[in-house]
């Protein structure tokens, strides 16, 4: 699924959120030591941390079923069940940690928050140095690897709109849609994505959907999300660099297949 051809460039694109994340083998005896480690090392970049709720393993699967579950006797204190969420100052960059997923979010609407875009390069090296310090409290509190199954990336768009019907100037595919009347739109598609050998290894999910946003929900936009999720197995968080950066390749190519000639303009595409 890699893509070496130069990439379409934005100056100014859409994005409201990218989120980098992998998912492993659950680790052996993860418990609120290994998360006051992680705070340890984090807190400096990401000195708040809350607890969410745990977020279910995704997989994507080709003509078979599901992986079998792991089936453990454990001993010492009860395991951690919950995410782990780590926010920078700023709001603009967080953390999830659970005993089986680890992931960055980058949100250009973090409270308080102005950012634009800081670019994907800077975000992959922040997750990736996040995960190796995973990797590193991993092996010398468990005496255990991090093994991969699964890796993701999503970009979420946000277009703001005048009104719904106006999605049909922004989205290619929908610009012979009859738009009189347009009341919302809700769109999924999936791609199956193969490696070399043909063999499938990944997807690329689309969604569309009409959104209100703002602080009063008064305003009209269109959410863009576009998500590479796929298989990796192994350990060592250069399988993961790799995956990661043919997935943005994926994502980028599609984004712009998929938008305008009037929103490549806005967006100031240079290539």
């Amino acid at each position: 699924m890699s893509h070496n051809d130069p990439l379409p460039s934005f100056g100014a694109p859409p994005l409201n959120e990218v989120v980098v994340g992998v998912q492993f083998a659950s680790l052996p005896n993860y418990d609120f030591r290994f998360v006051s480690e992680a705070y340890k090392a984090f807190r400096s970049d990401y000195p708040h941390a809350a607890e969410q709720p745990y977020l279910p393993p995704q997989y994507e699967v080709f003509g078979g079923g599901l992986p079998a579950m792991q089936n453990r006797i454990e001993f010492g204190p009860a395991p951690v069940q919950n995410r782990t969420w780590f926010t920078s100052v700023d709001n603009d960059h967080l953390l999830q940690l659970q005993s089986d997923r680890f992931m960055l979010n980058w949100r250009a609407a973090g409270v308080g928050s102005s950012a634009s875009y800081p670019r994907f390069e800077p975000i992959l090296s922040r997750f990736l140095d996040g995960f190796k310090t995973i990797e590193e409290i991993s092996s010398r509190t468990l005496g255990a690897h991090v093994e991969l199954t699964q890796a993701e990336l999503a970009y979420i768009n946000l277009i703001p709109l005048a009104d719904f019907f106006d999605a049909t100037n922004w989205i290619a595919c929908l610009g012979d849609y009859p738009s009189d009347g347009l009341e919302s739109i809700s769109l999924a598609t999936s791609k199956v994505l193969r490696d070399d050998n043909n063999r499938p290894v990944a997807r690329l999910h689309t969604q569309l959907q009409t959104v209100y946003f703002g602080a009063h929900g008064d305003k009209k936009g269109l959410h863009l999300t576009l998500t590479v999720r796929g298989a990796i197995s192994g350990v060592g968080s250069k399988l993961l660099e790799d995956f990661l950066k043919d997935a943005r390749g994926i994502i980028v190519n599609e984004f712009a297949l998929i938008t305008s000639e009037m929103a490549h303009v806005v967006w100031k595409r240079s290539t």
